[in-house]
């Protein structure tokens, strides 16, 4: 019967070790703890994520473990898609077992108890997330999608879990859960630059109220992972000098 359960629809184990707290930021010099008057600081994407690999990793993680308090903490399987019916046709016995691991990496790299529907949307929306962690993954869309743009599509809808609470703006918003993707990407060995070909995946955006343009997204997606990089070498070439 669990095994049943398991191929109708993803449950998750909510992982029993929490997601390390934050690791050292310049020093631990800027290191605070988030509450609710923290978050309101963050108007931008860019306020929260700094182009630095190590300091942006340990706020993100911070960030986690601030809002993982106040969720359930089951470590059992919540499989309630069938709920979800009217939403579309659900496609979870479908999924393969390489691709149900990959979604569980992803979930473990977040620690996030949250459930992810496979469904072939009636709308056609390629994915979409609930405030109460629920994560829709449209089944058309993510046959399309390599193993690593699958990975950048779910990082990006459990972005916004963190993005809904700290950023102000909606086109703010999709941005920070771009700039999540992206790092749950580099979290798992696999190139940022993944986050970036999705694009070209999902049906074009002009921009508008709620999301910006295709190209926006890209080019601050490209920015973000540049300045990783820099960092990354300079504390490389820092580390050598003091060895």
């Amino acid at each position: 019967m669990t095994k049943f359960i398991m191929t109708i629809c993803l449950g998750i184990f909510t992982l029993h070790t929490t997601l390390a707290l934050p690791r050292t930021w310049h020093e631990k010099k800027e290191a605070h703890q988030f509450n609710a008057a923290v978050l309101a600081t963050f108007a931008r994407a860019d306020d929260f994520f700094q182009s630095d690999w190590e300091r942006d990793t340990a706020r993100l993680e911070e960030l986690i473990a601030y809002l993982r308090q106040n969720e359930r903490y089951t470590g059992q399987f919540d499989c309630h898609c069938k709920s979800y019916a009217y939403l579309g046709k659900n496609k979870g016995e479908q999924l393969s077992a390489a691709r149900r691991t990959l979604i569980q990496r992803v979930l473990q790299v977040h620690d996030a108890n949250v459930q992810v529907c496979i469904l072939e949307m009636y709308d056609g929306t390629p994915a979409m997330s609930y405030l109460g962690g629920d994560v829709f993954l449209n089944w058309k869309t993510i046959n399309k999608l390599t193993e690593a743009e699958l990975v950048a599509l779910l990082g990006h809808e459990i972005g916004h879990r963190y993005a809904h609470r700290a950023i102000q703006t909606d086109q703010e918003e999709e941005i920070f859960a771009d700039y999540v993707a992206a790092w749950t990407l580099q979290q798992m060995g696999l190139e940022s630059s993944a986050a970036i070909t999705l694009f070209n995946r999902l049906p074009s955006r002009k921009g508008g109220s709620t999301h910006p343009s295709h190209k926006e997204r890209q080019r601050r997606l490209s920015q973000l992972a540049h300045g990783w990089e820099i960092s990354r070498q300079q504390r490389a070439f820092l580390t050598e000098g003091k060895s």
